[in-house]
């Protein structure tokens, strides 16, 4: 499919939109989850037409709903904090643990990869319990 721009002239489609299409298509089997990807996708190949080629009718709208979306994610996380201090944390904990867990290996290739990233893991350990140390003797 060829997409013409207001000059009749080509425009040069990412070659990552087929295997966009592709999960569309599978997204009818599959469910909503991957149609609101290729959704999100489609509106996004022609903003990044815009903002590579310095079209400023795209760039302003997207940094006035940046800094939109910053201040007010900034003031509902501030509020949420406000009023429900454990909830937020316990999420916040969740989210970094939940990443954590995301990439450690499930597998190694020798018992001693698996040593070396045992003794990587108890070095981050030892320098972060140390970093808390020297953090606790800087406050007054």
């Amino acid at each position: 499919r060829r997409r013409i721009d207001a000059q009749n002239r080509p425009v040069v489609v990412q070659q990552h939109q087929s295997l966009l299409h592709a999960a569309g298509d599978l997204g009818k089997l599959v469910g909503l989850p991957l149609q609101l990807a290729k959704l999100a996708v489609d509106l996004l190949a022609p903003m990044l037409d815009g903002i590579t080629a310095f079209d400023l009718s795209v760039i302003l709208p997207w940094l006035l709903g940046m800094l939109g979306t910053i201040l007010l994610l900034a003031r509902v996380i501030n509020w949420l904090f406000k009023a429900h201090y454990a909830l937020a944390s316990h999420a916040v904990v969740g989210i970094v643990l939940a990443s954590t867990l995301i990439i450690i290996p499930l597998s190694y290739a020798s018992a001693g990869e698996a040593a070396a990233c045992l003794l990587c893991a108890g070095i981050g350990a030892v320098l972060a319990h140390l970093s808390g140390k020297l953090q606790a003797a800087e406050e007054p």
